[in-house]
Order: C-alpha cells, then structure tokens, then sequence
C-alpha cells in the first residue's frame, strides 16, 4: 500500500461522520485542508511508533543470501574462509541467524559454526585457505534478520506530498495486514488528548492484532567450534 493510502484511510476513521471520499490523488488538497494538514504531517511519527511495535512484539523481517569469500590479498589463488564487511554484500543485515554450507562432495552443514564480530565473518567450518575449486563448489548461504526501517520525514510540503502518493510499504517488507491495522494506530495517537477512552481503544486494536500474528520460527544457530569440514 501507498503511503498516502494509509493515511486517508486513517482519516477516515478519524471522521467517521462524513461522507467524504478521500483520494490519494487529492492530497495536495488535503494539506491545504486546516482539518486535516496537521494530522497528515503527524502521522509519520505515529507509523514509525507503530513500527517499532510491530518490530519489537512480532519481530524482523527475514532474508537470505548467498555470498561470496574473500579472495586472500596478493596474487594467490587462495581464497579466506571469512569475509572482511559483509555489509558489502547485504546491506540490509541486521543480525546473522544461521548459516548453511553445501557441496556436492561434502555433506550439508545446515547449522555452519561461524564467528560475527558485528562486520566480519569467519565461517569456522571452512579450512583457513580455501582453493579456487572447493570455492567454486561450495554454497554458503546467510540467513539473517533485516535491519528494521522507517519512514523519513521530508522537508518542504511538496516533498511530502510526493512521499504520501510514491513510498510504498512493500518496500519495507511489512505484510499486506499489518499495513491495514496501521490506521487504528494512527487514530490512537491523535485522538490521545481529546478522546482518551476512543484512543486507547484504537490502540489496543492494533496491538491486539499484533498478538494473533504468527512469528517468525527461533533459528538456534550452533556455537560449538568443532570443524566438521577439515577433518
């Protein structure tokens, strides 16, 4: 969903006692609109609040990777059992959960040892040099939590009008339904003053609905030091 979708919607709920058709086509309308402007500016904060708590209780979005080892400096053929910045090759890592190595020569190792010092990573079930060929026939692959986003609040009153009609919540990797609960967030937080009672109950709905989504599965990643691979 668009940005600006969510933030009629929002409204709508808001003013429930009209009929007004809100359009994302009319935004600029909108924030010409005294009633409304202040709320549409506002609303930024209280989705990225709402985030946070989607983050916190359900937890981060997932994704996987296979990458690539570093090629010992020199002129070796070698390559290292580690990488020096993995940020180069995901940026979007938050943490590593697991790690798998695969061959066709060598079994799977679905739980792969591996150090991360937070940039680094040393996959400690690779010998320390690797050839070109046990490289090219091994498959590691990082599965990790991304590292969780937020909007950004343009400048300027067209900025965030294209923002409201462009940004996209896909983009964010947050499910079809949690984008549709963030309305009631939205109405909890600018309702906070005038209508305590109405508030909270906007905001125990969406919190609610954050209960009853289901997980994601805890990885139990393998510390133990043992190099399967190098025996």
């Amino acid at each position: 969903m668009k940005l600006g979708e969510i933030k009629l919607m929002a409204l709508k709920l808001m003013f429930t006692d009209t009929d007004v058709t809100y359009d994302i086509s009319d935004m600029q309308e909108y924030y010409n609109n005294s009633n409304t402007r202040e709320k549409l500016i506002r609303m930024n904060d209280s989705i990225n609040r709402a985030l946070s708590l989607y983050y916190q209780r359900v937890g981060l979005s997932r994704g996987k990777k296979v990458v690539q080892l570093d090629k010992e400096p020199g002129n070796s053929t070698y390559y290292l059992n580690s990488i020096a910045d993995i940020y180069d090759q995901i940026p979007d890592l938050y943490s590593v959960l697991k790690v798998r190595i695969s061959s066709p020569f060598k079994k799977t190792l679905y739980n792969s040892n591996f150090d991360f010092d937070g940039e680094e990573i040393v996959f400690m079930d690779l010998t320390r040099y690797v050839t070109a060929t046990e490289k090219e026939n091994t498959t590691i692959e990082v599965f990790y939590e991304k590292e969780p986003k937020f909007l950004i609040t343009e400048n300027g009153e067209a900025a965030k009008i294209d923002q409201d009609i462009t940004f996209d919540f896909d983009d964010f990797d947050i499910p079809i339904e949690i984008q549709l609960q963030l309305p009631l967030f939205i109405k909890g937080e600018a309702y906070e003053e005038d209508e305590p009672q109405m508030a909270l109950y906007a905001k125990n709905e969406f919190l609610n609905f954050l209960q009853l989504v289901k997980k994601p599965r805890v990885v139990k990643q393998q510390n133990v030091r043992s190099r399967k691979w190098n025996k």
